[in-house]
């Protein structure tokens, strides 16, 4: 249809030209300025000499007949010679014309060039614009269309050809060339303008500026143009908007590059009407493809456009001020040895790239670029191939506003012409894509347009990702991201790695049930908004397998896991909000939120935490082990870790926050935590029943209750327990369990709790429990310690050796309801430089051996310690056991002999000891003595020593009869210190 519509045009041409034939050489001939001489050797040749470098001839008639040749004969290359054409007829030349220089040749009427024509030139233009000779002379070539000149214009049939460097140029309303137009190194220009301003910054290549446009002008190409190395340029400016086709190729345009000199090509519209080519343009090189350049109000690429380089590619650069259509014989190359060259096609509303449109950007080492956009709308049916042999992929980028990868059958009609698309919305189909992916990168990408659009982006159809090639799929948004169906390979049977980005301005918005799976490749997920995810899949082993950055990220829903990626490292970073509710399947994790926020994720396996940036809050469950890092978690509200267990390196993880909550729930080992919190609440039980036990190391001060709601604020299942504050309190308002759980021959289960400054509270509100509980054997060693203390089971120990006081509060607080209770072993309140002791509500210390209570200075005349016991303790809340006994001490130290025993019983306090036998002290205080001095606080219900084994039989205790009182009491409670049995009858003396 194009090849007709210029054919009409053409004969439009010779129809407004009035033909004359001309009947001999050129006539009429003057010499208007420089110097100038003619000759004519015969009838058919006129020889025309010119001395000067410029030059200005007018003619009546300026015509060359078949066998008739003009010679113009110039002092140099660079010399002008302008010859003005003043009759009514139209230059004809059929014949010959050589030209050593430079010549203008200027007709009104006119100017035809036969297919039997030879030019030969340094340079040519052949216009019907005038130029004036003052503008000659001064050297300024602003060429402007004379009055009723209109409608008329420049045809080449011919052969024109430029030396090496020179150039040709044809300006008028209209120009056409069906002939062969040759400029190797050099320019050939094909322009329709009303003004035009040439510039000659360098011979071979001069600029044309199309100042005015005409009113309804063609450039149209259905021969041969050659300028290897050189520049092609066909370019119209034409203001009529009913003219359809303004620019036409149809024929071959050849570029090449010549050594290290690229040829460029250039079609250009720069007001209305269309620019069409459905010929060849060449500019491909040895070296690096040329350039080739076409810019129209519509835009029809229909034909081929080659701009390969042995080296590298070349470029080719379309754009449309309304639509560009890549018709279904399209071919577009820019391959290159090494490295693919580019080719971008944008339309500023509409792009249709037809099923059976090819564009390759291939390259040995690396592929190309290639852009499809229309911003309005796109259809992308075509296929690209960015592909690289050896090395990496190139990248097809599509940027319409707002698009649908869909999978509705392509549209291949051409419904209202070449520029009209198949449908009304941006669609790509999900094949072409998957096609395209497979030859290398393919980039989707929207742009905020105007009126309804957003730049949204929807993926409705699945993506199938198989024979990837290890390529990237980018999806970015300048709106929102909706992922409606499932991005994934669909052939299980082989592996493929693609890397997927996704990118949104807006939101991401995945939907639930939907999968992302890259296989073995990486996935970005990018907003400016919130990211709604699920399905995320890779196994790739990279420390960014995964990357999500939003304003928050949040769980699409409880189809799928959120995130499954085991191998690799996955990083999550917000805003100011919060990273919310995921489902987790991943190894490593890192996470920052510059707004502090929470971290709240559910994990199926193992764990390892990297940097967590800006996080106020972390809630972590899981049922693998959480691994830190040797730095520890610093989190600035709250930490909440439901795991199996918890480590780093060696096992001592420091935590820095305001509350811990940590639930450990199949430890494989002891547990240290070196802390730096307000309030904190642990659960640690060991796996499989092995022995765990935990150890807290807290800097500052301590508050231990309950967090999670339990009841519970330190709970060891089969481990010791210990506690030590080094510089603060230590508050204790919820249940303290240890337990002992395993029959080796060990007791666990112990609690120690130790201050090195700061006071001790337990208890000062609601109902507090500290229990150690040995539910296997009884008489087992073990404990804290060395003797005579290795069978305390619970230690509340003060280290400070200064003259400071402290205190140990024990259930002094309003409606506080403190038990201490050790099952199998001691207990110990052990407060050196004299803490104040106050046993204020505390109601029951259970025990199963000896108890000691001790406030006691550790150098002389420092403060004394107190023990007080409130009007509420009554005679058996203080109670020890299975024949073992209570010490009680309130003033100074008492050395004994091994086994030591500390001795001293305030008078505002009765002791029972059950069982077997019954030691009730005397009342009245007691001097502090030897052990001797302690046999008389006690007397005898009973009148013999008993075993401990169980004898009914009851005998008097005495120091004369049965046994020595002095050395039964010293051994009885000796050997209830170390675990062992009661004296049996007959042996007080062994």
């Amino acid at each position: 249809m194009y090849s007709s519509s210029v054919r009409l045009c053409i004969a439009f041409l010779l129809v407004a030209v009035p033909i004359i034939k001309a009947y001999g050489l050129p006539e009429g001939i003057e010499i208007v300025g420089g110097d100038v001489s003619l000759s004519q050797d015969s009838d058919d040749v006129l020889t025309i000499h010119q001395q000067s470098d410029t030059a200005s001839i007018s003619f009546t008639d300026f015509s060359i007949d078949v066998h008739e040749t003009v010679n113009i004969l110039q002092p140099h290359a660079d010399a002008i010679a302008l010859g003005r054409v003043l009759g009514v007829n139209p230059s004809e030349i059929f014949g010959n014309l050589n030209v050593n220089g430079q010549f203008f040749l200027i007709n009104p009427n006119g100017i035809v060039f036969g297919e039997n024509a030879s030019v030969n030139v340094s340079g040519l233009i052949a216009t019907t614009l005038s130029l004036s000779d003052e503008d000659l002379f001064a050297g300024n070539f602003t060429f402007k269309n004379i009055e009723g000149s209109d409608g008329v214009g420049v045809i080449n049939e011919g052969n024109l050809t430029a030396i090496a460097g020179g150039y040709i140029a044809l300006i008028s309303d209209s120009v056409t060339n069906s002939g062969v137009i040759n400029a190797g190194e050099g320019g050939v220009s094909l322009i329709s303008a009303d003004t035009v301003t040439i510039t000659f910054s360098d011979v071979n290549t001069p600029t044309i500026s199309l100042d005015k446009a005409t009113y309804n002008g063609i450039v149209s190409n259905t021969g041969v143009i050659q300028a290897q190395g050189g520049m092609v340029v066909m370019s119209a400016a034409v203001s009529d908007a009913l003219m359809e086709t303004v620019v036409n190729n149809e024929g071959i345009i050849e570029a090449q590059g010549v050594e290290y000199q690229k040829g460029r090509v250039f079609l250009t519209s720069t007001a209305s009407g269309d620019v069409v080519n459905s010929g060849s343009i060449n500019v491909s090189s040895s070296d690096s493809g040329g350039g080739i350049s076409i810019n129209g109000d519509r835009v029809a690429q229909l034909g081929q456009l080659h701009a390969d380089g042995l080296i590298n590619g070349g470029t080719v650069d379309i754009q449309g001020d309304k639509v560009i259509a890549l018709g279904e014989h399209s071919e577009i190359s820019v391959n290159g040895h090494d490295a693919g060259g580019s080719v971008i096609a944008i339309a500023q509303e509409k792009i249709i790239f037809r099923d059976g449109a090819v564009i390759r950007a291939t390259g040995g080492q690396k592929g190309g670029f290639v852009e499809v956009s229309g911003y309005e709308s796109v259809e992308i049916q075509g296929l690209v191939d960015t592909s690289s042999e050896n090395g990496e992929s190139g990248t097809f980028l599509i940027d319409p506003f707002d698009v649908t990868i869909t999978g509705a059958t392509n549209n291949n009609a051409q419904v209202g012409g070449v520029f009209t698309p198949s449908g009304a919305t941006s669609t790509i189909n999900v094949a072409t894509l998957e096609a395209n992916l497979a030859l290398g990168d393919v980039r989707v990408e929207t742009t905020n347009g105007a009126g309804t659009e957003s730049g949204d982006l929807t993926v409705a159809t699945a993506i199938n990702l198989d024979n990837s090639n290890g390529n990237t799929l980018t999806l970015q948004a300048d709106g929102s991201l909706l992922i409606n169906n499932s991005i994934s390979d669909q052939n299980t049977a082989t592996a493929d790695a693609t890397t997927l980005q996704l990118v949104a301005g807006g939101n991401i918005q995945i939907s639930d049930g939907v999968e992302v799976n890259a296989g073995g490749g990486t996935i970005s997920l990018t907003a400016g908004g919130n990211v709604t995810l699920t399905g995320l899949v890779s196994s790739s082993t990279a420390t960014n397998a995964l990357t999500v950055i939003g304003a928050t990220i949040s769980d699409a829903g409880e189809t799928v896991t959120d995130i499954d990626v085991n191998a690799g490292g996955v990083s999550l970073s917000v805003g100011a909000g919060n990273i919310d509710g995921l489902e987790t399947a991943v190894g490593t994790l890192s996470a920052s939120i510059s707004g502090g926020g929470r971290l709240a994720i559910t994990e199926q396996d193992d764990l390892t935490l990297q940097t967590l940036s800006g996080v106020n809050d972390v809630d972590l469950v899981t049922t693998g082990t959480v691994t830190v890092q040797d730095a520890g978690l610093t989190i600035s509200n709250s930490i909440d870790i439901q795991a199996a267990d918890l480590v780093d390196s060696d096992r001592t993880v420091s935590i820095a926050t305001a509350d811990a909550t940590l639930q450990l729930t199949a430890s494989v080992g002891d547990v240290t935590l070196q802390t730096s919190v307000d309030r904190l609440d642990v659960s640690l039980t060991g796996l499989a029943g092995n022995t765990a036990s935990l150890t807290i190391v807290e800097s500052n001060s301590l508050q231990i209750e309950d967090l999670d709601g339990d009841t519970n604020a330190l709970v060891v299942s089969n481990g010791d327990l210990s506690v030590l504050a080094a510089l603060g309190n230590i508050t204790i308002n919820d249940t303290v369990i240890a337990s002992d759980l395993t029959d080796n021959g060990v007791r666990t289960g112990l609690v120690d709790i130790q201050l090195d400054q700061g006071d001790l509270i337990i208890g000062d509100q609601g109902a507090t429990t500290i229990q150690s509980i040995n539910t296997v054997d009884n008489t087992d060693n073990g404990g804290l310690g060395t003797l005579p203390t290795n069978q305390v089971s619970i230690r509340l120990l003060h280290n400070d050796t200064s003259d400071q006081s402290h205190a140990f509060t024990l259930g002094n607080g309003a409606g506080s309801d403190v038990t201490i209770l050790a099952q199998g072993g001691d207990i110990l309140i052990d407060s050196f430089n004299g803490a104040a002791l106050t046993l204020g509500n505390t109601r029951t210390i259970t025990v199963n051996s000896d108890v000691q209570i001790s406030s006691y200075n550790a150098a002389i005349d420092t403060q004394d310690g107190a023990v007080d016991v409130g009007s509420v303790v009554s005679l058996g809340s203080i109670t020890a056991h299975t024949g073992r006994a209570i010490t009680l001490r309130e003033n100074e130290t008492l050395d004994v002999d091994s086994p030591e025993v500390v001795v001293d019983i305030s008078t505002d306090i009765t002791e029972t000891i059950k069982e077997e036998s019954d030691l009730v002290p005397s009342s009245g205080s007691a001097p502090v003595g030897q052990v001797s001095d302690a046999s008389r606080l006690f007397s005898s219900v009973f009148t013999l020593c008993e075993s401990a084994t169980g004898s009914s039989s009851k005998k008097n205790v005495t120091a004369k009869a049965g046994c020595e009182l002095e050395q039964s009491v010293q051994q009885f409670l000796g050997a209830l210190l170390i675990g062992g049995d009661l004296p049996t009858e007959g042996t007080a003396d062994e």
